[in-house]
């Protein structure tokens, strides 16, 4: 289960081919994600100038079949202090529940370095709440239609 697949550090030339990626992984959730092309760009430019480290790339020989982006000096309001984010976590609905998803926040987890990770689901998106609890994060709160989660790095 995905053990051909590659983790690879990605790059701003790399965001491009991401857009598509993510209104196809989206499609069945509208809610939840930018739909506009030019807004997907924008809020992946923004990530990639948060943490230029960040962006790390699941490949299956050449195709991209998903993506994490991730912040290792995110300041966390709801914990008062600086923690590791997942901002935005994409596997191509042919490659989930192959191990893709969990080796890309398992590479995250690796690269942020930090005590505690936080990140933000879609708060019906039982699918995803689920993985993550897989993986070891906790709900915290709500807040309008997103769920808070937070892992906990035993160091």
């Amino acid at each position: 289960m995905g053990d051909d697949i590659k983790i690879v550090r990605g790059r701003r030339e790399d965001l491009r081919v991401l857009v598509d990626l993510y209104l196809e992984a989206y499609r069945d959730m509208e809610y939840y994600h930018y739909r506009k092309r030019r807004d997907v760009n924008r809020y992946f430019k923004w990530m990639f100038s948060r943490d230029s480290n960040g962006l790390f790339i699941a490949l299956d020989g050449d195709k991209v079949v998903g993506f994490v982006f991730c912040d290792k000096n995110w300041y966390s309001f709801h914990e008062e202090e600086v923690v590791g984010e997942i901002h935005e976590l994409v596997v191509h609905p042919e490659y989930r529940n192959r191990g893709v998803g969990k080796k890309l926040v398992e590479k995250a987890i690796k690269y942020l370095g930090r005590e505690k990770i936080e990140l933000w689901v879609g708060g019906e998106n039982v699918r995803a709440i689920e993985f993550y609890k897989r993986l070891g994060f906790v709900p915290r709160e709500k807040f309008d239609v997103w769920l808070r989660m937070v892992k906990v790095i035993k160091r």
